[in-house]
């Protein structure tokens, strides 16, 4: 055991002794580290940035039924609403890329929604396809013409829109300046 312990002393000198050796144990780990980490932040954050930009091609079946709808697709940013004639083609044209996704409104969507009940839009895509970001914008379509609907019933019933909200959160942040613009 004394002689692999004289070995091990020996080999640990030699190695210490030698510039080159600790440069590359230390010096280039030292400097690569930071560098690679610096390097896949950046390549994250312009791969985010192009997701918020990518162009969706979006379709709505039965947009009649729903009407304000159409309108909040469009208004989104870097969302294309094209017009399909029905929920196969749209399926049809999803399997080949031609489009994103597809927002295809219930038959008895408008009568629900009449009675002030919720009415059902199916949204279909395929996510092997597009990012998780471009379905949670497109995900979101739905929640702004809800609102829009809540806001109509609202006014129709003479209701208070504050009603519905039970809590408000107040934020404080301490971070100093200098910590939030770092």
């Amino acid at each position: 055991m004394k002689s692999i312990w004289t070995i091990f002393l020996k080999e640990a000198k030699d190695t210490l002794r030698d510039r080159r050796t600790i440069i590359m144990m230390v010096g280039i780990p030292l400097l690569l580290i930071p560098i690679l980490m610096i390097a896949m932040t950046k390549i994250g954050e312009s791969q985010a940035e192009k997701e918020l930009e990518l162009k969706l091609t979006v379709a709505l079946v039965h947009g009649n039924l729903a009407p304000g709808l159409a309108e909040v697709i469009a208004s989104q940013n870097s969302i294309e609403l094209v017009s399909v004639v029905s929920e196969d083609s749209a399926k049809a044209q999803i399997s080949r890329d031609d489009l994103d996704a597809v927002f295809v409104v219930s038959p008895d969507f408008d009568s629900k929604i009449a009675l002030n009940a919720p009415g059902v839009i199916t949204m279909i895509h395929n996510t092997g396809d597009i990012t998780s970001q471009a379905v949670r914008r497109m995900r979101a379509i739905p929640g702004q013409y809800e609102a829009s609907l809540l806001a109509e019933r609202y006014e129709k019933l003479e209701i208070d829109p504050s009603i519905n909200k039970a809590v408000d959160l107040v934020e404080n942040n301490l971070a100093s300046q200098r910590k939030l613009h770092r």
